[in-house]
Parts: structure tokens; sequence; C-alpha cells
């Protein structure tokens, strides 16, 4: 049998990395490992840098090398098995050892009592090369395989195809069900609601053979993937031999993002066990995922924290393409059917999905709501981030949360903003168009009004507005005053209406709650969604609290969903009612 030469994931990295910074010069540095008969396994790989490194040539300096090997000793102090085991080198070119190299490496081994390894590395293509010298061999050398865990999963599963990766697929998630289920549901909607696309078994995996549908998944155009790893991951024979594997290769492409949602904390600490993920997975030597970014999956800021690295991945990739379009974000809103990877916009730039309301109620759910509270503030700034200034939306969502995605991407963030209309009709946040004649009735109170108490505004600009449901609003709850905003005219809205309309909404909003001494409205609108987007981005100076429409009781009422404050760091929703 062939003797070969086995780096593990951490020595792999470390060359790689080294060679894509030295770019066009060389670099390199030592071998630490151990010897396997005439094999020999490495576990770490030392870089020795040299100032006079060309794009041809390098040359480590032993007594920086020698230092260096020491100080390796030192930070791994249990490891009395691992020694100096060769060297190793970058090319800037595709091609292996040099005669020089093999010369070099030949001299080395002649001195050495044990199989010395030269390995030789592009990284800009992974490619590898070894040789294992030995001193009674004429030449002194012979070429050896460089194996790695990344070989070995492709003897077992395959390699990957070139559809495997898709900077604009899907993210996907891979858990253990019996422990992971309910972490998953959670950051799920976090993912949902800050406008990336999921694939998750449970709502994406067709009917079939269960092995041959997953290989499918990950194989044929995934953007991203979030490990999440619990006690019981270890269990999962789907995780262990078919989903770790296949992440672990997706890694390797740049255009993928692999993130890890550690929920396994050391013994006696809350902190989180950095060595658990390659422990339950059978990977302890390799210790393939302890180097890479590893966030608390039990805690809501590690969870937001995988969101917020998701986001600015997906961003960096739709960068060119936001740009190409005048600097606009290309934004997909849906709240009402159930979300799934099927039917996702894929060449949407975010795709916000909240799952829909249970049962017959119309109202958002709280849960839906606070993941939005939590994500939306994300993606506003990953769309800024990437060079967005212009929004154009889709879709379609609750009266309340349209109002709200409208907050989360106000003018003075993002100065223009075009809404797309049941037929595809543009609605533009351009305030040089049409103007449209409205009515402000003030609306008498049976108590006369109660000072400081919030102001009440009804708007209604679709054909046959319904006003029970706001009459039994303000006869139940204590209001300053209360007003209905409605068209003077009845007829359809034109989409170069837009923008004039919904600053006049806002303006007699504005002035109906300075005129009572307050900032803070309650407010129902019924209306189309283009114009519920423009208006939520004037909301300034304003808390507002927006009011869903529901009759899953039998009878028709508003009821607050979520309280907005526009112009602060943080969330535009400041609060979630129901």
């Amino acid at each position: 049998m062939t003797d070969y030469i086995h780096l593990r994931s951490r020595a792999r990295a470390t060359i790689l990395q080294a060679g894509l910074r030295a770019d066009r010069h060389e670099t390199g540095g030592i071998l630490v490992g151990f010897r396997d008969g005439q094999n020999i396994i490495v576990t770490r790989a030392i870089e020795v840098p040299s100032p006079n490194a060309t794009s041809h040539s390098y040359r480590s300096d032993h007594t920086v090398a020698q230092i260096e090997l020491e100080r390796d000793r030192s930070n791994h102090p249990a490891d009395l098995l691992s020694g100096y085991v060769g060297e190793w080198h970058t090319h800037p070119a595709p091609v292996g050892p040099s005669w020089i190299d093999r010369v070099s490496i030949g001299r080395i081994a002649w001195r050495a009592e044990a199989p010395i390894a030269l390995v030789v590395c592009h990284a800009a293509s992974a490619t590898f090369w070894g040789m294992l010298p030995k001193r009674r061999i004429r030449p002194p050398w012979q070429l050896a395989p460089v194996t790695s865990l990344l070989d070995n999963i492709a003897q077992q599963l395959g390699p990957l195809p070139p559809t495997a990766v898709n900077a604009n697929g899907p993210v996907f998630l891979s858990y253990r069900q019996s422990d992971g289920k309910t972490r998953v549901r959670s950051l799920e909607l976090l993912l949902r609601a800050s406008g990336l696309v999921i694939w998750r078994d449970q709502t994406d995996l067709r009917a079939g053979t269960t092995d041959d549908r997953l290989e499918s998944a990950l194989t044929n155009g995934l953007s991203a993937a979030v490990l999440i790893v619990t006690p019981h991951l270890e269990l999962s024979e789907v995780v262990r031999t078919r989903e770790a594997p296949r992440l672990i290769q997706l890694d390797e492409h740049p255009d993928f993002s692999l993130a890890i949602a550690n929920e396994v904390t050391r013994a006696g600490t809350t902190k989180i066990d950095y060595g658990a993920p390659d422990r339950l997975l059978g990977h302890l030597d390799e210790e393939v995922f302890r180097g890479k970014k590893q966030s608390n999956g039990r805690a809501l800021e590690g969870r937001l924290q995988i969101v917020r690295d998701l986001l600015l991945h997906r961003m960096e990739v739709r960068r060119a393409a936001i740009s190409d379009r005048n600097d606009t974000l290309d934004l997909f809103v849906q709240t009402r059917p159930a979300a799934s990877a099927m039917d996702a916009d894929l060449g949407a730039d975010l795709h916000i999905r909240t799952p829909s309301p249970p049962g017959a109620t119309k109202v958002p759910t709280r849960a839906a709501l606070n993941a939005l509270r939590q994500t939306l503030p994300l993606a506003s700034d990953a769309a800024f981030a990437a060079g967005a200034r212009n929004i154009a939306v889709r879709g379609g969502a609750h009266l309340s949360i349209a109002i709200t995605i409208g907050a989360a991407f106000p003018e003075t963030k993002f100065p223009t903003m075009t809404v797309a209309g049941r037929e595809n009709e543009l609605w533009s946040s351009d305030r040089t168009g049409l103007t449209t004649a409205l009515t402000v009735t003030n609306l008498e109170l049976e108590d006369g009004g109660v000072a400081g108490a919030p102001v009440a505004v009804l708007v209604t600009i679709s054909p046959g507005p319904d006003t029970t449901a706001f009459a039994t609003l303000i006869r139940t709850d204590e209001y300053a005053a209360a007003v209905h905003i409605g068209l003077a005219q009845e007829g359809t809205l034109l989409p170069d209406a837009a923008g004039p309309l919904a600053a006049q909404l806002a303006d007699i909003i504005r002035a109906t709650a300075r005129g009572e001494g307050t900032s803070s409205v309650h407010l129902a609108f019924q209306g189309p969604f283009p114009i519920a987007v423009l208006l939520g981005r004037l909301l300034n100076t304003l808390r507002t609290t927006t009011m869903e429409w529901d009759d899953s009781a039998g009878v028709a009422t508003y009821l607050p969903t979520v309280t907005l404050l526009l112009g602060t760091e943080a969330s535009p929703i400041v609060k979630v009612h129901v």
C-alpha cells in the first residue's frame, strides 16, 4: 500500500489560509504531527514567514522555525505524541514540488531518523502534493498522496456536483429532532423574518426516500447552512453520516457560509463547549469545527448573531446586483401563506416571511411580531451596508405589518421606495405625482375625550369602507380624540398618487396628534398594501400603535399589534401587544 500524508482539518486550513494571504508570493513553514508506520499524520501546520519570499522561491529560517516549534509545544502541553514531521510551502501557480524542493527535502530526510514529509499547496485551487523522502531510496524521495477528511468524505459520499452551491439559494437547517426541534423553530422564525429563505426538513422534504431527498437538497443549490449542536446530536445517524459531511464539503466553497449554533455547555458553566461539535459528530481528532465561529444557540443574542452573519453574507453576494439596479434593494414580503423554500422568490435580495396566523384569526402571532422586532433592524442595516439606498417592495402582508415594513426602511435612510400592487403596477414614494382629495372627520367620543390619552385614527382609502370595528374601538378604549380620514370622492386610486397621498396622510395624522398635545397614535388602516408600506416610512416623531382588523370571534374589531417609534438606532418596533 502506498504511504500517505494525512492533513487534519486544522493543518489543512492553516496552509490554505496562509497561501491565500501570500497571494502571488510563496510562504511556508513546518508540519507538526506523528508517524503511523511509514505514514505521517499532520495535526498542525505552523507558518514561518520569510521576508525574502518571491513568486518562485521560499526559504525557511531554521532559527525562527525552532522558536515557533517550541511555542507550539508550550501551547499544546497535553499533546505528547506530536512533534516535527516535515515542511510545507505554497506555490502561486498550480504546480507540484520542483526539483529544488525534492533535493532540499531529500537532504533533510537524510539527516532524519524517521520519515519526513513535504507538502506543497496551490491555495487558490486547494490542491496538495506530498513527498515522503526515504534515506535508502535513490533518488531519496517518493511522491505520496496527501489525504484529508474531505478526501474521505468524497470517497464515501462522492464529490459535490458543480450545482451544489448557489449564492442565491436557501439556508439549510441541520439538527437532531429529539432535542433540537424547539430551538430550530425559534431560529427558523428569526431567519425567515430577517429575509432569508430557509430549507427545513418538516416543510421542504418531499415524499420519497429520506436519503435521496436530503442528498438532493444538500447538493442542488444551497447558499448557507446552520448546524444546530445539541447533546443528542451524536444519536442522529442522518446528521453524522450525511448532513455534516456534506456541510464540511460545502463550507470549502467561497460562496457558502456555515454557521454553528452550539447549545452544549461546559460542565458546571454557562459557557459553550467549543469541542462539542467535533466530539458529537465523531471528528474529535480532526477538530473540524473548533476553529470555526460558534454562537451560543441557547441565548437570543447568539441566535441573532447567526442571523446577522448570514444576512451580511447574503448582502455581500447580492451587492453587485443591488448596484446594477441603481442601488435598489429588491424586497419580497409575505405574511399570510405558510412559508417554505419551494415557493420562495430566490431572485429577491431579501424575502421576509412570517408564519400565517393559526385557525380563523386574522392577527399575526406574537412570535411572528417578536421575530420582526428583533430582525428588521438587522435586515435594514445589512441592506444599507450593501449600498442599497432605494427599496423596491413586492408581495403582500397584513396591513399592520405592511406599515411596520415601511417603518423599518424609512425615507431618512432610504430616500426612495416603490411598492408593486396586485397587478404589478408600481406605487412610488415620489411626491410630485397627483394629489388626492381627502376628508377629515372628527368623531364624537362618549366621554368627550381623555386628556393625555392617545389619538385614534381610522384611514379608509379603499371602496366600501367598514367603520363598525373602529366605532367599537373608540367606544371601549380611552382616547383624547378620534378622526376618520377618507376619500372625498369614491373612486380608484392611481399609483401616481401614492407618494403625495402617503405624505398627506402622515401630515394629517401628525397634526391631529399635535393638536391634542400627544405623539401617541392608534392607527387603523383600510387601503392598498402599497400605501400602507409608504405611509409607515413617514411616521417619524410619532409613537404609532398599528391596529389589525379581526373577526375570528364573530364580531369585527381592531386589535393592537405593535407600537412603532422611528428614528431610534434600535428596532422600530418598541412593543408587541398580541
